[in-house]
């Protein structure tokens, strides 16, 4: 059924085009691999990494504190500050109820399955799913049981409206099945022939996923139901070295997609119309999570963090004159001092890679306005600085060799 519906699916073109962001790479405390992130609210998150270390933010990244290191830990999933879950090898569950500091196992199985998702809806009730298909249920947090299912394959990401409606993602055998009745019977509510890359529920009503049915071109899934039925629709990325690993949406319109090579996509109306943004990476991207409309986190191999307060949006890069500029040159910006914007402008006298960014008086860099390969001419780049405090600030224009700093102040 799922097949014949995708044959009528029709196709849309996806524009891209690439764009100037704000993503900028934070400490993360870890070299190892960030394999998954998740905030509680927009102060309070962890991350998890190759090491099995859990990290923990209590100021929306700015600094993150280890917790605890496990041992072969493959998911966690927080329900608060205190209570959290974490699964692993040898069918391992282990809880904490003292905010990650200590864990206690509660459940082990046999050497030669390893459990790679879990999802519980309080401290009681919850699933836990991994190889094999195998999938088991608690209802008192202590004890589980073995839930019945037709499906083969890895259990991967869940999602349940409550202890007995919900969805899982199989790996594998590229289904996403539902269950209405705790379990006890299953319906392949979306399934396909390629990959379903990954599922992102943004509300236990509100799903989407993504599967990669070419090099190129995607199908974006939606669900408003908490997982049956699904909505579906085509798209291309022109031609680049892309693979889509992680999805996310923080609202019906809202949603970003990273992918290798460091690339990130945005959509601002519930993917009809996608955007490439500027990442300043070619690392690896494994998961990306926003915990505001234009604050969010993007984390990848060799511990790599990225952190957004603008949603990566355009600057607003414009051409000014196509006149030829005999030097490169970088000019005051106006109006100085500002409240809160301001515009830079820019001669560029040959092709070259250009970038501008904005560091505060200790010399960090705050904000990368511009990462561009432009062709000869005199170019303008706003900066909006409603989120910054006031100060003495420095813009860095580089141009091939050329190289230029000046000065500006933001006065609130």
């Amino acid at each position: 059924m799922q097949r014949i519906l995708f044959l009528l699916i029709f196709s849309l073109t996806l524009q891209l085009h690439y764009s100037h962001s704000g993503w900028l790479q934070i400490p993360s405390g870890t070299t190892y691999n960030i394999s998954q992130i998740s905030f509680l609210n927009s102060n309070t998150g962890y991350i998890l990494d190759g090491g099995n270390s859990i990290f923990k933010t209590t100021n929306c990244g700015v600094n993150w504190i280890l917790l605890s290191t496990l041992v072969n830990v493959n998911s966690f999933q927080f329900l608060n500050d205190t209570l959290g879950f974490a699964v692993g090898i040898n069918m391992t569950v282990l809880k904490t109820v003292n905010g990650g500091i200590n864990w206690t196992i509660i459940h082990t199985g046999p050497n030669n399955t390893s459990f790679y998702s879990l999802y519980f809806l309080d401290e009681f009730t919850g699933y836990v799913g991994g190889a094999s298909h195998v999938l088991l249920k608690t209802t008192d947090g202590i004890n589980f049981a073995n839930v019945n299912n037709s499906f083969s394959g890895t259990v991967g990401k869940m999602s349940f409206i409550n202890s007995t409606a919900g969805c899982v993602k199989i790996n594998n055998n590229e289904y996403i099945w539902y269950t209405s009745n705790g379990g006890t019977t299953w319906i392949p509510a979306l399934g396909h022939s390629y990959p379903i890359q990954d599922m992102f529920f943004q509300n236990p009503f509100t799903g989407f996923a993504i599967i990669a049915v070419g090099p190129y071109s995607y199908y974006l899934c939606k669900t408003y139901s908490g997982g049956y039925p699904w909505s579906s629709w085509g798209f291309d990325i022109p031609p680049n070295p892309i693979t889509l690993n992680a999805i996310c949406f923080y609202d019906s319109f809202i949603g970003y997609a990273v992918g290798s090579s460091g690339q990130i996509i945005c959509t601002t109306n519930g993917g009809t119309v996608w955007t490439y943004q500027n990442s300043g990476t070619t690392n690896y991207l494994n998961s990306i999570l926003f915990v505001a409309p234009n604050t969010g986190f993007a984390v990848g191999n060799g511990g790599m963090i990225l952190k957004t307060t603008d949603g990566g949006n355009p600057v607003g890069l414009q051409s000014l004159s196509n006149e030829l500029p005999l030097h490169y040159g970088l000019s005051q910006n106006y109006p100085n001092p500002f409240n809160p914007s301001t515009k830079i402008k820019f001669d560029i006298s040959k092709s070259s890679n250009a970038e501008i960014k904005i560091y505060n008086i200790l010399g960090n860099e705050v904000a990368d306005l511009m990462h561009e390969q432009l062709n000869p001419g005199s170019y303008e780049v706003e900066w909006d600085a409603s989120s910054f405090a006031s100060g003495l600030y420095f813009y860095k224009l580089v141009a091939g060799d050329f190289v230029e700093t000046k000065k500006m102040v933001l006065l609130k």
